[in-house]
């Protein structure tokens, strides 16, 4: 036995000794108005440990079966209370209660197993209309709504069943099975495009279940989707509101606010997503981008560190701290960051184009030539490739090879200046001669 530690047995015998049962009894009743059912069955449940004839007792656990919907239970406690008691008129009425509305059930449980929902609504209703304190009763006519595909209706009823009894189980799980499976609609309905039906069933979810925070934060995605920056905010908002816990609110919200242009609104929600979950590599990147923005080069490489620490193979930072590198002139820094990136991600015709200013401006033009090449191979016209590409070429004395990669890159406006300088001095190296 622990030190200091007293079993609950011998403390409920001092307790039972100095304050009786009726005490505990009023304590559990308490406990019971104020929908503590478990904590008031335990303490029901050692007294009658302690004396198994306490009618009170039992009595007590048949009202909390009651309110769970759980009949027999509420039946099997009534005898136990009657049978302790044989004198008191009021066990044996619950009882014949228990057993009328047993009856009634039963009948509407019938039409409804044989499909006749309309009337088996009528007998619950009966029940409804004459025990409107029993859970079960608008539980069932819920059931019945659910199977004539009455969904609003039934999980009015559920909610009904909830507001009678907050701890009736069944009508929590159908409520959520409900809500689930319309979620689980709406995301068809995004992968399909199909927008407008997507936002009625994440609102049909958020009717069955106010706080379904996923449904606020799907809606989010489809206002970001459709251009409704503001309308997306909102939603995200309402997500994070729902729960604190959900970095991925937290870190949309920040998008947002960095969308529409509120940048420290954006630092501080991408903090809060971070906060959260401190191995969000995404969130990192992304504080790492409005740093890189804001020129301030210190904060955005220790952010972009940091997301590649939470994700070593995740490409985006190691190609934003390689565009870092370039633009401190830290180049061999740079083109081991961008080989890492380019080698997560393939298709980043930008990665390999800086990889290859980085190469050329360290003199390796033979691997600045190959990572023009497979920047062009992913986008043909991207000038800022086919100026590489021309540097490493001039570089490797292919004067024609790099006059034509001028050319091209000269087409885009961006480019044309540099471009045209780098040919004027191939076509006329005298005139820049000292």
């Amino acid at each position: 036995m622990r030190r200091g530690f007293i079993p609950f047995a011998i403390i409920l015998t001092v307790m039972l000794t100095a304050q009786g049962f009726n005490e505990l009894i009023s304590e559990c009743k308490l406990l019971i108005d104020e929908g503590d059912l478990v904590l008031a069955e335990q303490k029901l449940q050692e007294i009658l440990e302690q004396n198994n004839m306490f009618a009170t007792a039992h009595y007590q656990l048949s009202r909390i079966a009651y309110m769970r919907g759980d009949l027999k239970k509420t039946g099997e406690y009534l005898r136990n209370a009657i049978t302790s008691d044989p004198r008191n008129e009021e066990y044996r009425l619950e009882y014949n209660k228990i057993g009328e509305i047993n009856s009634m059930m039963a009948n509407g449980n019938r039409k409804l197993s044989g499909g006749d929902y309309e009337k088996a609504i009528v007998k619950f209703e009966q029940v409804q209309e004459k025990y409107p304190d029993f859970p079960g009763a608008p539980f069932y006519i819920g059931l019945a709504n659910l199977r004539s595909d009455e969904i609003k209706e039934a999980a009015a009823n559920f909610r009904l069943a909830l507001k009678i009894s907050s701890n009736y189980e069944k009508a929590k799980r159908q409520l959520k099975s409900l809500a689930d499976r319309t979620f689980n609609s709406g995301n068809q309905l995004i992968r399909g495009g199909e927008y407008d039906q997507a936002i009625s069933e994440y609102e049909l979810v958020l009717e069955l279940d106010p706080n379904y925070y996923k449904a606020h934060f799907q809606l989010g995605a489809i206002g970001t989707k459709l251009g409704d920056y503001e309308n997306a905010i909102e939603r995200y908002k309402k997500t994070v509101e729902i729960n604190p816990l959900y970095a991925k609110g937290w870190f949309s919200l920040g998008l947002g606010y960095q969308r529409t242009g509120q940048i420290d609104k954006a630092l501080e929600m991408l903090t809060r997503s971070v906060e959260v979950d401190s191995g969000y590599a995404k969130a990192y990147a992304q504080i790492g981008m409005i740093y890189l923005d804001q020129k301030n080069y210190e904060a955005s490489e220790i952010s972009y560190n940091k997301a590649i620490q939470c994700d070593p193979n995740y490409a985006k930072p190691y190609l934003d701290l390689g565009k870092l590198y370039v633009l401190n002139e830290r180049w061999e820094e740079a083109v081991s960051t961008l080989m890492r990136g380019t080698d997560l991600d393939g298709k980043n015709y930008i990665g390999f184009s800086i990889l290859a200013q980085a190469y050329n401006v360290l003199g390796q033009c033979i691997k600045a030539k190959e990572a023009a090449y497979n920047s062009i191979e992913l986008k043909s016209n991207y000038a800022a490739a086919l100026f590489e590409l021309g540097i490493a070429e001039k570089c490797l004395g292919n004067r024609t090879a790099a006059l034509k990669a001028f050319e091209k890159a000269r087409n885009d406006r961006t480019w044309r200046k540099q471009a045209e300088y780098e040919i004027e001095k191939i076509k006329h190296p005298e005139r820049f001669e000292e």
